[in-house]
C-alpha cells in the first residue's frame, strides 16, 4: 500500500537552529504548519498521483525519478544531483522565511518605541499646556481687576512695529481732527 512507502518531510524541518532567535524560528514554524492543516487529504492524493507519474522511471544513469519528499511540493527530480539542489532550495526558503518573521518582529519593535516616545511627548506637551493655562487663567485676587504693575509688563513685552506706531499716531490726529 502507498500509505506504507509514504514517505515525507514537513516544511517546518527545514527550518533550523542556526538561522534568527528563537521566536522568529517559531513563528516560522507555525506560519509554516498552519497552511497544511486543513488540507492533510489534498496534499496526500496529489503526492500519491504524481508518485504514480513516475513510478518506474529512470535515468540513463541508472537514477529513479522520484518526488520531492517535501509535503505539498510536487517537483520531480532526475538526478541524484538536482534532489540534492532541491532540498537546498527547500533550506534557503526556509531560512529566508525565518528572516522575514525576525524583520517584521524588529519593526514592530521600533514601531512601538517611535509610538511609546511620540505619546510621552505628547503628554509632556498637554501637561505643559495645561500647566500654562492654570498659571494664566488662575485670578490675581478675588474678584480683582490685575494690577497696574501686570498690565504695566505686558504692554512692555509687545513691541510695536514702526508702521505701527505711524498708523496709531494718523488714527489719533484724525480722531483728533474730528473731535475738534
Amino acid at each position: 500500500h502507498y500509505a506504507r512507502r509514504f514517505r515525507y518531510k514537513l516544511p517546518e524541518q527545514f527550518v533550523t537552529d542556526d538561522v534568527g532567535d528563537g521566536a522568529a524560528r517559531a513563528k516560522a514554524r507555525e506560519l509554516l504548519t498552519s497552511s497544511r492543516a486543513s488540507e492533510w487529504k489534498l496534499l496526500f492524493a496529489r503526492k500519491w498521483s504524481a508518485d504514480r507519474s513516475v513510478r518506474k522511471r529512470t535515468s540513463g544513469k541508472g537514477f529513479q525519478h522520484r518526488t520531492c519528499p517535501v509535503l505539498g511540493c510536487l517537483t520531480v527530480c532526475t538526478s541524484e544531483a538536482m534532489h540534492k539542489r532541491h532540498l537546498q532550495k527547500h533550506l534557503g526558503d526556509a531560512a529566508k522565511l525565518v528572516v522575514k518573521v525576525q524583520a517584521a518582529a524588529q519593526k514592530k519593535l521600533l514601531r512601538a518605541k517611535k509610538r511609546k516616545t511620540l505619546n510621552e511627548r505628547r503628554s509632556k506637551e498637554q501637561e505643559e499646556i495645561s500647566r500654562v493655562k492654570a498659571d494664566t487663567m488662575a485670578p490675581a485676587g478675588a474678584g480683582s481687576k490685575p494690577s497696574r504693575r501686570s498690565t504695566a509688563r505686558s504692554e512692555q513685552s509687545t513691541p510695536i512695529s514702526d508702521g505701527a506706531v505711524s498708523a496709531l499716531s494718523l488714527a489719533a490726529s484724525i480722531l483728533g481732527e474730528k473731535a475738534g
